[in-house]
C-alpha cells in the first residue's frame, strides 16, 4: 500500500501521524488545565465570598459592639463602630448579593439575613440606643438599660444572622471541597494524558523511523545492486522495481538505461562483425590490387620503350625520306643511278611500313592496356567509396557508444579520409588515363595515315622501277611526294614522343596507385585488427 507513495508523502504521513498524536494530547491537556483554570477561577470566587461573609459578621459584631459600649458609657464615640458596621454590612451585604447571583439558596439566606439584620437594628440596637439617650432626659434608670442588655433580647436574632452566615460559608466549603476533587483529577488526567501521549508519540515515531529506514535501505540496495550489475556488464540480469517512489523512479531509470545499453551494444556488435568482414574483404581486394597496380606499372614501363624505339625508327624514316629527296631531286641526270636508289627506297619503305604497323599494333595493344587500368580504377574507386560508407556508418556507431567508442570514432575518421584521398586519386588517374586514350586514338589515327602514305610510296617505287623513263618525267612528282613523306614523319616523330612522355607518366601513376593501394591495404588490415579488438570489447557485455 505505502509503496504507491513518495518518500517525501511517507515522511510526511510519519510526521503527520506524530504531529496528529500530539496535538490530541495538547487539546486533552488544555481541556483539563482549562477546568483547572475554571475550578481556581471558582475558587477565588468562593474565598471572595468567604472574606465577604466574614466581613458581614464583623460588621454586625461591630454593630453590637458600639451599641454595648454606648449603653454602658452613653459615649456618642462608642457608636462610631455601629455606624460604621452599619455602613460596611449594607455594602458588603450587596456584594454578596452580586457573587452569589447563580446560587439560589445563598441569594435566599442573604435575604433572610437582611430582613434580621434590619428587624435586629432597628427594634434592639436602636432601642438600646434610645432607651441610653433617655437616661438624659430622666425617662430611664442604667439599671433599665442593664436589665434590657441582660434579657439578652437581641441575643436570638444575632445568633440567627450568625447561623445564616456559617450556613453561608459551610455551603461554600463544600463547593471548595468539590473543586478540590476537580483540580486534582484534572490534573491527573492532565499528566496521564501528557504520559500516554508522549509514549505514543514515541512508539508512533520510532514505528516510522524503523518503517522507512528498512523500506528505503532494502530498495536502495537494489538500486546499488542494478547499477553493479550494469557497470560490470551484465545486462542479462532483470532489474525489479516495486513502487512509484523517487527510488522506484531511480529503478526504472536503471532499467530503461539497461534496455538501451543492451540495444546499442546489440547493434555495435553487429556493427563490429560487419566492419570485419568488410575490412577483411578490403584488405583481399587492397592485395590485388596492388599485384595488378605493380603489373601494370611493368606493362606501362615496356611500353614507354616501345614507343620511344618507335620515336627512333620514325627519325631514322624522316631521314630517309630526306635522302630520297635529294636522290629523287639528282634523278633527272643520274637515271641509272636513279633505279638503283629507288630500289633502296623501296625496301627502306617496306621497312618503314612494317615499323608503321608495329607501332600501331602496339598502340592499339596500349589502348587495351589502358581501358584495363580504367577498369582497376573504377574498381578503386568503387572500394573507396565502399570503404568511406563502412568508415561513416562506424563513425556513426562510436558516436552512439559515447566515451567508450571515442577510440574506435577516431580510427573511422582516419579511415574515411583515407577513403576520400583514395578516391581523389583514383579520379584523377581516371582523367589522366582519359587523355592518355585520346592520345592513343590520335597516333592510331596518325599511323594509319603513315602506313597509308608508305604504301603509296611502295606503290610509286614499284612504279618507277617499271618505268624509269617515267619517273625521269615525273621527278618534281616524286619530289613532292617525298617532301609530304617528310613532313607527315616529323609529326609522327612529334606525336611518338607525346605518347612516350604520356606512358611514362602513366607507368609513374602507376606506380604512385601502387604505393596508395599498398598504403590502403595496410589501413584496412589495421581497420580489421580494430574492428576484431572491437568485437572483444563488445564480447564483455552479456546480454
Amino acid at each position: 500500500m505505502f509503496s504507491r507513495f513518495t518518500i517525501s508523502q511517507k515522511l510526511s504521513l510519519g510526521f503527520g501521524l506524530i504531529i496528529l498524536i500530539i496535538c490530541i494530547m495538547v487539546a486533552v491537556v488544555r481541556d483539563a488545565f482549562s477546568k483547572i483554570d475554571e475550578a481556581t477561577n471558582w475558587n477565588i470566587h468562593t474565598y471572595t465570598v468567604l472574606e465577604a461573609s466574614n466581613k458581614l459578621l464583623i460588621s454586625l459584631t461591630n454593630i453590637e459592639t458600639g451599641m454595648r459600649g454606648f449603653a454602658l458609657s452613653g459615649d456618642d464615640d462608642f457608636l462610631a463602630p455601629l455606624i460604621a458596621g452599619k455602613n460596611n454590612f449594607g455594602q458588603v451585604h450587596g456584594e454578596l448579593v452580586k457573587l452569589t447571583s447563580d446560587n439560589p439558596a445563598q441569594q435566599q439566606r442573604l435575604a433572610e439575613l437582611k430582613v434580621i439584620q434590619q428587624k435586629w437594628f432597628g427594634e434592639d440596637i436602636e432601642g438600646t440606643v434610645a432607651l441610653r439617650r433617655s437616661m438624659v432626659a430622666g425617662k430611664a434608670t442604667i439599671d433599665d438599660v442593664v436589665k434590657r442588655i441582660k434579657d439578652r433580647q437581641d441575643k436570638a436574632k444575632m445568633d440567627g444572622m450568625r447561623k445564616l452566615i456559617a450556613d453561608l460559608q459551610q455551603d461554600e466549603q463544600k463547593l471548595l471541597s468539590g473543586r478540590a476533587q476537580v483540580l486534582t483529577d484534572a490534573a491527573s488526567f492532565a499528566n496521564l494524558s501528557m504520559l500516554v501521549g508522549g509514549l505514543f508519540a514515541a512508539l508512533a515515531a520510532l514505528a516510522v523511523a524503523f518503517s522507512l529506514s528498512s523500506l528505503i535501505r532494502k530498495r536502495l540496495n537494489l538500486a546499488i545492486n542494478a547499477a553493479k550489475n550494469i557497470a560490470a556488464g551484465r545486462l542479462d540480469i532483470k532489474i525489479e522495481n516495486v513502487g512509484n517512489d523517487e527510488i522506484g523512479k531511480l529503478l526504472e531509470a536503471f532499467n530503461e538505461m539497461q534496455i538501451r545499453l543492451r540495444t546499442m551494444i546489440a547493434a555495435i556488435k553487429d556493427g563490429a562483425e560487419k566492419l570485419l568482414s568488410s575490412a577483411t574483404q578490403i584488405s583481399h581486394a587492397s592485395v590485388e590490387l596492388s599485384s595488378a597496380a605493380a603489373d601494370q606499372s611493368q606493362s606501362a614501363s615496356s611500353i614507354a620503350a616501345t614507343v620511344e624505339e618507335l620515336t627512333v625508327s620514325i627519325s631514322h624514316v624522316a631521314a630517309s625520306a630526306s635522302e630520297a629527296h635529294v636522290i629523287s631531286s639528282a634523278s633527272g641526270k643520274h637515271s641509272i643511278e636513279g633505279g638503283a636508289v629507288i630500289q633502296n627506297t623501296l625496301q627502306s619503305m617496306n621497312l618503314i611500313a612494317g615499323t608503321v604497323q608495329y607501332s600501331a599494333q602496339q598502340i592499339a595493344e596500349l589502348g587495351v592496356d589502358i581501358q584495363q587500368i580504367t577498369s582497376i580504377v573504377n574498381v578503386i574507386s568503387a572500394i573507396a567509396e565502399q570503404t568511406n560508407l563502412l568508415a561513416l556508418n562506424a563513425a556513426i556507431e562510436a558516436a552512439r557508444a559515447g566515451d567508450q567508442g571515442r577510440g574506435f570514432a577516431v580510427v573511422a575518421d582516419e579511415v574515411r579520409l583515407l577513403a576520400q584521398r583514395t578516391g581523389k586519386s583514383t579520379y584523377e588517374i581516371g582523367e589522366m588515363i582519359q587523355k592518355i586514350q585520346i592520345s592513343a586514338k590520335d597516333a592510331v589515327k596518325q599511323m594509319e595515315v603513315g602506313v597509308e602514305q608508305v604504301n603509296n610510296g611502295v606503290q610509286l617505287a614499284n612504279s618507277a622501277n617499271t618505268a624509269i623513263d617515267q619517273i625521269r618525267g615525273g621527278a618534281t612528282q616524286i619530289v613532292n611526294v617525298v617532301d609530304q613523306i617528310s613532313v607527315a614523319l616529323n609529326e609522327q616523330s612529334a606525336a611518338s614522343q607525346d605518347v612516350a612522355c604520356s606512358v611514362e607518366r602513366i607507368a609513374q601513376m602507376a606506380q604512385t596507385s601502387s604505393h596508395g593501394i599498398s598504403e590502403t591495404a595496410r589501413n584496412a588490415k589495421a581497420i580489421e585488427q580494430l574492428a576484431l579488438m572491437l568485437e572483444k570489447q563488445v564480447a564483455q557485455f552479456k546480454l
